[in-house]
């Protein structure tokens, strides 16, 4: 974020101020839903560790969410927090900033990677079938040239479908690695957007409360590049609902056990029957 000042400091016109609000509300707002979604995927992933083993593409997305939980993190202890409140020039708010922004930086390139070797696990279930070999065993062990890497997995996805529709025949029988597939490629479009917005914004000069609406889009991208992989795999990938139903019985117990107690509702074996409400006094008159 490339602001000089918080949005309390801010002097522009009322209905630019609204503008900015709003902005940063929804902001706020996509960035608790993601930063929710993103923790629940995680422990997801946790729960059904030996089921996601037997899956290679499940060994990225694995280190995927980690960058994801690591940049929302960053967003919303840092990120967000700096837009509300002047931060001084010196102190330790001031390193925890530069710290956010460091951070932030790194998450977004560091996705860019994961999100190449997405698409090349894809081309290897798709198309060229020998490299799956290397995903059985592939370990991640450092960052490549990030500044090519945005134009790799869009080439890729190109190649794979024109593959596909001349080999339909054979992908029939597999109905997950497809759902896999258009998933890889729902990342790789919000990352070409959020990468659009990080290059365009800080080159417009235009009035205040327009840079802060920009800026604040960005993040907004940012957060949607980093939620909406737990988000998808959640919705539409049937190997995660598996482990996720698995997981709702022991939520929905505790919850209920939690609502019992402290609606008054005996438990079995109680032999003190629960007082009526007045509504249901007159609803049995």
């Amino acid at each position: 974020m490339n602001l000089d000042t918080s949005v309390g400091n801010l002097d522009v016109a009322d209905a630019e101020y609204v503008a900015i609000i709003v902005s940063v509300t929804v902001y706020g707002s996509i960035t608790a839903i993601g930063l929710t979604a993103v923790t629940v995927f995680l422990a997801v992933q946790i729960k059904g560790r030996s089921t996601f083993n037997e899956f290679p593409f499940f060994s990225i997305v694995w280190y995927l969410t980690l960058i994801n939980l690591l940049n929302l993190i960053t967003q919303a202890t840092c990120i967000f927090p700096c837009m509300l409140v002047e931060i001084p020039d010196t102190g330790p708010l001031a390193v925890w900033q530069q710290v956010g922004v460091c951070l932030n930086d790194f998450t977004d390139q560091a996705i860019m990677y994961l999100t190449l070797l997405m698409a090349i696990n894809r081309f290897a279930v798709f198309v060229w079938k020998d490299l799956q070999a290397i995903f059985s065993t592939y370990h991640i062990r450092k960052v490549i040239w990030l500044t090519i890497l945005i134009v790799i997995p869009l080439t890729t996805y190109r190649q794979m479908f024109g593959t596909r529709k001349k080999r339909h025949s054979m992908y029939q029988s597999n109905d997950n690695d497809i759902a896999l597939l258009y998933q890889a490629i729902t990342v790789t479009f919000f990352l070409e957007l959020t990468r659009a917005f990080s290059v365009t914004a800080p080159m417009l000069k235009t009035d205040t409360w327009v840079q802060w609406v920009l800026n604040i889009t960005r993040s907004v991208c940012s957060v949607c590049n980093h939620s909406i992989n737990p988000i998808l795999f959640m919705t539409t990938n049937k190997t995660v609902q598996r482990v996720l139903k698995g997981m709702l019985p022991r939520i929905y117990g505790v919850l209920q056990q939690s609502t019992s107690d402290n609606s008054g509702i005996p438990e079995k074996g109680d032999p003190t029957p629960p007082t009526p409400s007045p509504g249901h006094i007159v609803m049995t008159l």
